[in-house]
């Protein structure tokens, strides 16, 4: 299938000094955007029409072009049937179109465009209709090797940002690769063929490093791989030294035991992760049946005493996530928060947490210091990585297969610390996807109300299909505005069907994949699962797990799992099981849950294994987590412990603080440090922190009284809900309660295409904000002039320049009628919230 280029990367030719030839973003056009709209949105296949946009409200217009939910809607407001080929779409000047509607949006002329934070008032914009190009997003220049440390992490980024793109360019046919008036450099398309960039830089995998087989989990329901029987695990000759967190009420000296849980860790190892299995001889076994009832809650007895070794399961980082991930807790307002708390625990306690990092990271830590290692918290970071799975519906169920795999690989040699049910757990039968489906299953089959769930389930769709009628009627009404005739399209159609059911609560309900035959039921595509198909329908992937796999996973695994949600930047625990909600629970592990994906999330250990000679050094042995055992003295990072607590503990009243089982006195200590520092909010030091804070984590915000913070600006809404005759509300998705989301990962979501559309425009600019009308005036005529000096020198086959001028000022700056003033952010007072940054650590 072809790759669709998404995107429009717009260079920009101006006459300002030092910036004569700039990349356009966003916030040029609206300087307080958010940093997620960072890019132009662009559709080859749908013919835009400005009469169509400028019925969309003003203030939303541009931003339509850099939000991709907006966009969406923007494209489905339309109501065309999109080309079915980019070769269609380039032909009927649909891509030429777009472009030039494109700029004459975001860039019309008299509007403000800011330029190393200046305002310059845009007065013309030249772009020769077919000056265009398909090429890669990212560049090679684009990549500062001199910043990466860790050369696997380099070629990882590049095969999977530049390489790929240089495959779907291949895709291509050529005569689309260009427009018809391009005349700049045509880079060469590599298909089928090693890439440049392997050759070049190097890009191999490290000395000694062999690719894996590919096999895992997620892949693994009708075969588990059984290795030679003569194959045994490794272990280190040594034990590592656990931590020995120690009552922080009672006693804070710090002890060191033997721990089954590091005591299989292997030598370090080249952080290089693939997923899979590696077996040199795989075998197929035939499985057991499984036997389950809709009677009964206990799954047949088939447990058997297994010796076999558990084959080891490979987890592959997803670079994206985890980069993003440790950037979030690397930042220095994040360490701010943790260290100012630090500094008002007691010494003993202080001497706690320090013991913590001594231990379990490469850095020799001061156990006597008022302020937290900033190197040692920096390595427990980077020892955080996303596990990578394939998603297509059953991303939660491969997450929590890879963490029991791999955990139970670890603990091979300690049957009481293995997850097990039946026979998964044992020797090479390895928990599967399916496997779990079937526990969830039969666990939500024997609840006393599920009647109760299909009654809900009732009512949401037929809310779901309210909303569905009111947005195609939308959409029929615009287009009769428009002159069109005829049905919207089933691709338009099946869009909006999805859209709207992956942005509600949709547990139990199916919806249709095709318009339907019936004309009473072309309204209705929401319809509720029947009683009887409730099986079927939990078993395969169209259920994509909700509130009922986290209960059935910590009832029948006793295994709470421990979401941690990033959206627009932020970072939160929507819920979770601090108290005893499930019985016997004894485990818990993290998921990272990203745009309606869930991912796994590991942490790595480093710990110092002591020479007794004095001429060898100290070795360092790194311990991969997947699983925490709730009263095991190998506790989560501290910046992991913090985010719980701002984000959840926080906001819990002081009854169920008091039930909490997990981590209860950690969680007692930083919550007296907080009110020691929100008791003394005279101090501007301590102000500016809550402040800080409450931006971090809005929804702690009721939890402070208003009179006692006062805030500088507004704190942008974690979600802001739309309404119903909002035709944009559907695809305008903001937060949605958690258990109520259905987990995908579409393709916009996980990157998209590596492709997009290049151009460059020739901008005469004005400082300022705003013309006067001699200015206005006068640029009719050099609007015509410059139109004439472009087009004479594509005649005469020579560059187009526009020379630098150097005696312009800012003129009329405080002029507020302009276009997108509106978007002007207020001054902000002076942050000194980086007063306790303290970089000696």
């Amino acid at each position: 299938m072809t790759t669709i280029p998404n995107e429009l990367k717009i260079t920009i030719n101006t006459s300002i000094p030092g910036f004569q030839k700039i990349t356009y973003k966003p916030s040029m056009s609206i300087p307080d955007i958010s940093k997620d709209d960072n890019v132009v949105m662009f559709n080859p296949l749908i013919k835009l029409k400005e009469s169509t946009i400028e019925k969309i409200p003003e203030n939303m217009r541009i931003k339509e072009f850099f939000n991709k939910g907006l966009f969406d809607s923007l494209i489905n407001f339309h109501g065309s049937q999109p080309k079915k080929t980019l070769d269609v779409a380039t032909k009927e000047g649909i891509v030429d179109n777009n472009i030039k509607v494109t700029l004459n949006t975001i860039l019309p002329e008299n509007s403000v465009i800011y330029i190393n934070k200046k305002p310059y008032v845009i007065a013309d914009v030249q772009w020769t209709k077919g000056d265009w190009k398909i090429d890669t997003k990212k560049k090679k220049e684009e990549y500062d090797s001199s910043k990466i440390t860790d050369p696997y992490l380099y070629s990882a980024v590049v095969k999977d940002e530049i390489i790929s793109g240089e495959k779907e360019l291949g895709s291509l046919s050529e005569n689309i690769l260009y427009g018809p008036n391009y005349d700049g450099p045509k880079d060469n398309v590599i298909l089928n063929k090693t890439s440049s960039l392997d050759k070049g830089l190097g890009l191999g995998l490290a000395t000694g490093i062999t690719k894996p087989v590919a096999s895992n989990s997620s892949l693994q329901d009708q075969q588990i791989l059984n290795p030679p029987s003569n194959q045994q695990v490794q272990q280190s000759t040594s034990t590592p030294i656990p931590i020995a967190i120690a009552n922080l009420q009672k006693q804070h000296t710090l002890s060191i035991e033997n721990n089954s849980h590091t005591s299989n860790i292997s030598q370090p190892q080249p952080n290089v992760e693939t997923k899979g299995i590696i077996n040199p001889t795989p075998q197929i076994t035939k499985q057991p049946t499984l036997t389950i009832t809709n009677n009964s809650s206990k799954f047949e007895d088939l447990t058997n005493e297994v010796n076999e070794p558990i084959p080891e399961t490979i987890l592959t980082s997803n670079i994206t996530s985890t980069k993003n991930i440790r950037a979030y807790f690397k930042n220095p307002k994040y360490y701010n928060f943790i260290n100012l708390l630090f500094k008002n625990f007691t010494p003993s306690e202080q001497r706690m947490i320090t013991s913590v990092y001594l231990n379990t990271t490469s850095i020799n830590v001061k156990l006597y210091s008022n302020n937290i290692s900033e190197s040692a918290y920096t390595e427990t970071i980077n020892g955080l990585s996303i596990v990578n799975n394939t998603g297509e519906g059953d991303c939660f169920f491969i997450a929590i297969a890879d963490a029991i795999n791999y955990h139970n690989y670890k603990n091979q040699n300690n049957k009481k610390n293995r997850i097990t049910n039946g026979i998964y757990g044992n020797g090479n039968n390895l928990f599967t996807k399916n496997y779990l489906r079937s526990i969830v299953t039969d666990y939500f089959l024997n609840l006393k109300d599920i009647d109760h769930y299909l009654e809900v389930a009732e009512i949401n769709a037929d809310q779901l299909n309210d909303l569905f009628k009111k947005h195609i009627k939308t959409i029929e009404k615009t287009m009769s505005e428009n002159g069109q005739t005829g049905d919207i399209g089933e691709d338009v159609y099946i869009n909006i069907v999805n859209d709207l059911y992956l942005s509600s609560d949709n547990f139990l309900i199916t919806k249709t994949d095709k318009i339907p035959v019936i004309i009473d039921n072309y309204y209705k595509p929401y319809t509720v699962v029947s009683k009887s198909q409730i099986s079927k329908y939990m078993n395969s992937s169209y259920y994509w797990a909700n509130e009922v796999a986290f209960k059935a996973v910590c009832e029948k695994l006793n295994l709470n799992v421990i979401p941690i949600e990033y959206q627009n930047g932020q970072m939160r625990i929507p819920f979770m099981n601090l108290m005893d909600d499930c019985a016997n629970w004894n485990r818990y592990v993290f998921l990272l849950y990203k745009n309606s994906h869930y991912e796994l999330i590991t942490f790595t250990n480093i710990y110092k294994k002591i020479s007794k000679q004095p001429s060898i050094s100290n070795k360092l042995i790194k311990d991969k987590i997947s699983i925490f055992n709730k009263n095991s003295n190998i506790i989560p990072p501290f910046y992991i412990i913090f985010l719980i607590f701002a984000s959840y503990y926080i906001n819990l009243d002081d009854d169920s603080k008091n039930k909490i089982v997990l981590l209860s006195q950690i969680f007692n200590t930083i919550n007296i440090s907080f009110n020691n520092i929100y008791k003394n909010l005279n101090d501007p030091l301590y102000k500016n922190y809550l402040t800080e804070f409450i931006k971090y984590f809005p929804n702690s915000k009721n939890k402070f009284t208003t009179n006692a913070l006062q805030t500088a600006g507004e704190y942008p809404p974690y979600y802001n809900r739309g309404y119903y005759n909002n035709p944009y509300y559907y695809n305008n998705r903001g937060y949605t309660p958690y258990v109520e989301n259905r987990m995908i990962k579409s393709e916009h979501k996980s990157g998209g295409p590596n492709i997009c559309y290049y151009i460059t425009i020739d901008m005469e600019l004005q400082p300022g904000k705003s013309l006067t009308p001699g200015q206005m005036s006068n640029l009719k005529c050099t609007r015509k002039w410059n139109s004439v000096r472009k087009a004479y020198s594509e005649l005469t086959g020579q560059k187009y320049i526009i020379k630098p001028v150097y005696n312009q000022e800012p003129i009329n700056s405080n002029n507020r009628n302009i276009n997108n003033d509106k978007y002007k952010t207020s001054k902000r007072r002076p942050n000194n919230f980086n007063r306790t940054r303290n970089r000696k650590g």
